[in-house]
């Protein structure tokens, strides 16, 4: 019984040294591989950087010789562009506008679409909404010309023709006012105005085409940063027609918008 005891303690001792052996050989064998692993790993970088190393060195002459190529492609293109610009700014100078230069003026004949009341300033509201707004319309033809020439500044000039106006009292001196600063064209109406001459009857116009201009820029966000002002000038200049043409009275019923720089005086006397 003893010696049975003491064969299966030798044995177990026997059997832990051999798997303590068998840990340490795969131990070994794992780090062995590992550091192998490692040293192929690091081999094959070291030889693949070498290798791009080479190609990167043997560009560089390639490199250089299309930059330089480019610089000198960028020079003759910058010479050739130097040489063009006079030449292109001075053929554009009579298309694109300069800030300095006169706008055009824009007449409104009193035919058509925009046609006064006879002896009156009377327009019909919303259709010269409308007729204003569309597409190559007049609000759009003086936002180009205020962009284009700088300008701030709108005057508005009622013309008529020579035919008088009599035995009728002006009420203007009362009502002009208070209708001029309104723009709401609809409830308050040019109508109510009486002209006593051909100069109250262009002015009467004159105001109602800024207060049209005026409800647009209050409500439409168009016109933006422009002022309007209203004039007569009555019977007393006539069109300019071609080929020295005399004027009809159609002619001479008008209205002239002209441009100009708010902020441009000139004092004499000073």
């Amino acid at each position: 019984m003893t010696m049975r005891r003491k064969f299966e303690s030798e044995t177990e001792d026997l059997n832990i040294w051999v798997a303590f052996t068998d840990l340490m050989s795969n131990s070994f064998l794992i780090i062995s591989l590992f550091l192998i692993t490692s040293f192929l790993i690091g081999f094959t970088r070291s030889k693949l950087n070498a290798k791009e190393g080479k190609k990167a060195t043997d560009l560089i002459p390639t490199l250089e010789k299309r930059n330089n190529e480019l610089e000198q492609r960028n020079r003759i293109l910058q010479q050739e562009i130097d040489r063009l610009k006079p030449i292109v700014l001075d053929r554009l100078k009579p298309i694109v506008p300069q800030k300095n230069d006169t706008p055009p003026i824009i007449f409104l004949r009193d035919s058509g679409a925009i046609r006064f009341k006879s002896g009156s300033a009377g327009l019909q509201g919303q259709q010269m909404l409308r007729e204003f707004d569309k597409k190559d319309g007049l609000i759009e033809e003086i936002e180009n010309n205020a962009k284009s020439y700088g300008i701030n500044l709108v005057e508005i000039i009622g013309h008529t023709d020579p035919q008088p106006i009599g035995g009728v009292s002006s009420n203007l001196d009362k009502d002009l006012a208070n209708i001029a600063n309104n723009a709401d064209i609809d409830r308050v109406t040019a109508d109510r105005l009486v002209a006593g001459s051909n100069a109250d009857l262009g002015l009467m116009r004159a105001v109602e085409i800024m207060r049209i201009l005026r409800y647009h820029q209050k409500n439409n966000g168009k016109l933006q940063g422009l002022e309007f002002r209203a004039y007569s000038a009555a019977q007393l200049v006539p069109p300019k027609l071609p080929n020295n043409e005399k004027p009809k009275d159609d002619d001479k019923r008008r209205i002239e918008i002209r441009f100009t720089r708010l902020d441009e005086k000139n004092t004499i006397g000073r």
